[in-house]
């Protein structure tokens, strides 16, 4: 629909303090020449508005601090836990789009599953929904 997913979550870089995020932006080409400011016209379109009708104790006129964040994102914003279709004997997990940590003791459950080869039910389906596989992630090798 066009609009910004926006996030919350407390922070340990300043205790004390929730971080209110906006998820979105724009591919980076050169790291060494990103910018380190933050999208102000972000934080004024989606954060503010959120902040001023949800969440009406937050002083969102004068934020604690503002900065930019990056983050790995996949092509379809999902992560990959899968076996390299290579190797399956190398396991692959990355990509977790700014919102893996939320699933750290459930990713971890899947992998050790993974690792020692006791595969339950949830773990062959994070493998089918989270393959490196699947379109729009890689690209096969073409059949010459």
């Amino acid at each position: 629909d066009g609009k910004e997913a926006l996030y919350s979550t407390p922070t340990m870089e300043y205790p004390g303090t929730v971080k209110f995020g906006v998820h979105g932006g724009f591919p980076i080409a050169d790291m060494e020449k990103r910018s380190f400011e933050p999208d102000h016209s972000l934080i004024h379109q989606y954060l503010k508005p959120f902040l001023k009708t949800e969440m009406k104790t937050i002083n969102y006129d004068k934020p604690a601090i503002e900065e930019m964040c990056l983050y790995t994102v996949t092509p379809d914003e999902e992560f990959i836990m899968d076996r390299l279709p290579e190797n399956p004997n190398i396991i692959v997990a990355f990509g977790f789009s700014g919102y893996g940590f939320k699933f750290g003791p459930l990713l971890g459950r899947v992998l050790a599953e993974m690792v020692f080869n006791q595969e339950s039910e949830l773990t062959k389906e994070f493998r089918k929904n989270y393959s490196i596989s699947r379109p729009g992630i890689i690209n096969p090798k073409p059949k010459l």
